[in-house]
């Protein structure tokens, strides 16, 4: 009762709305899946131009086995494995030259630089002055302007930048093992 007036007129048409109302959830059901379905088709066509821009691994490539990299091979003729993807075994570290470049004895009188890929950097696996590490990676060609962009990128601390050996590669360390 509101104001000692009975309220059955307001209640019907209450009443009345709600039935309306109900009519239109049937049509809001259908726009609401075509708009769930309509998202899922553009996220697929987004995905599917991602998937192109993966370069694909070839079979040779996959089935390649480790090179092992031997140290006097290394300091006799290191532009001889440029491109090879192997292991330096057990092999003793002679100093860090900043935060991801550490130099490696191969002879006893050659030193072999080793840069550290970003995740064993990130991990803080960088290893000491006289630790002796097994390092998996690539070998590249090494030239000035790579040393430049080590110096210039804080892998090779600035006051060390002479200390990069003066050699024609360089192996890029993607996990290396402590000894």
């Amino acid at each position: 009762m509101t104001n000692g007036r009975p309220m059955a007129g307001k209640g019907k048409k209450a009443m009345a709305r709600w039935k309306n109302a109900r009519g239109a959830a049937p049509l809001l059901v259908i726009l609401a899946i075509l708009a769930v379905a309509g998202l899922l088709y553009w996220l697929n066509l987004q995905s599917e131009s991602i998937e192109d821009e993966v370069a694909p691994v070839t079979e040779e490539e996959a089935s390649r086995e480790l090179v092992d990299f031997i140290p006097a091979q290394l300091a006799a003729a290191p532009e001889s494995v440029v491109g090879e993807r192997g292991v330096l075994r057990d092999i003793g570290v002679s100093q860090g030259l900043g935060r991801g470049v550490v130099t490696v004895d191969l002879d006893g009188e050659n030193q072999y630089p080793v840069l550290l890929g970003p995740d064993l950097i990130a991990a803080g696996a960088v290893p000491r002055s006289g630790e002796r590490v097994t390092v998996y990676g690539r070998v590249y060609a090494l030239n000035d302007s790579i040393r430049g962009a080590w110096v210039s990128s804080s892998a090779v601390d600035q006051g060390n930048a002479g200390a990069i050996p003066e050699t024609s590669s360089f192996m890029l360390a993607d996990s290396l093992t402590f000894n």
